[in-house]
């Protein structure tokens, strides 16, 4: 069930996407087939991580999803629902280099952020690098380069129109002299339904 802005409890917490974001937000707004709670149907399994996790997240091989195990029992959701639960339980997997030492948290990692993400129509990159970024560049799912964005030098944010781009997940990369100095998960959703 969706909530008007004035009446949803976690108004504040998505108006503040500095420093929260909901993981499940492109479940949320996609397809009921995916939400937790099918026989609602609706979406209330949701996972919120602060901004200290952000960059994980972010990572291409982190994933959130809804575990559909009632697609693996042979009575499919009547045993499920019976049996465990009426909810699908929704995983968070996040991607977290196993080699960190002390060392690393003395290093400044690369800050390469776009807002507001998930976007309808345009959204702005802000970066620094100890490299000097020269380029972003803007692929699908599919691996196909949708756009490349030039970096002058001296500037640490540039907007980007996504009028012409369909709803979906897109991968931005920040370089400097072709090499790929950060990476960052991009959600296109033309009407954002804040749940």
């Amino acid at each position: 069930m969706l909530d008007d802005a004035e009446n949803n409890v976690f108004q504040m917490i998505l108006d503040d996407d500095d420093n929260y974001l909901f993981t499940d937000f492109e479940i949320a707004n996609g397809s009921n087939s995916d939400w937790s709670f099918p026989t609602w149907p609706s979406h209330l399994d949701h996972i919120l991580i602060t901004d200290e996790l952000f960059l994980e997240f972010e990572n291409i091989n982190s994933d959130i999803q809804t575990i559909k195990i009632d697609e693996y029992l042979t009575g499919g959701w009547s045993e499920y629902d019976e049996n465990i639960s009426d909810h699908r339980p929704v995983a968070l997997k996040l991607l977290v280099d196993s080699n960190l030492s002390d060392a690393d948290f003395d290093s400044p990692k690369p800050f390469f952020l776009n807002y507001p993400n998930p976007f309808s129509s345009e959204t702005t990159f802000s970066f620094n690098s100890t490299t000097a970024p020269n380029e972003i560049e803007i692929f699908d799912l599919n691996g196909q380069k949708i756009v490349s964005l030039n970096v002058f030098e001296g500037k640490s944010s540039v907007s980007l129109n996504t009028e012409e781009f369909s709803n979906g997940i897109y991968i931005a990369q920040l370089l400097s002299n072709n090499n790929i100095i950060a990476t960052k998960k991009l959600v296109k959703m033309k009407s954002i339904i804040k749940q």
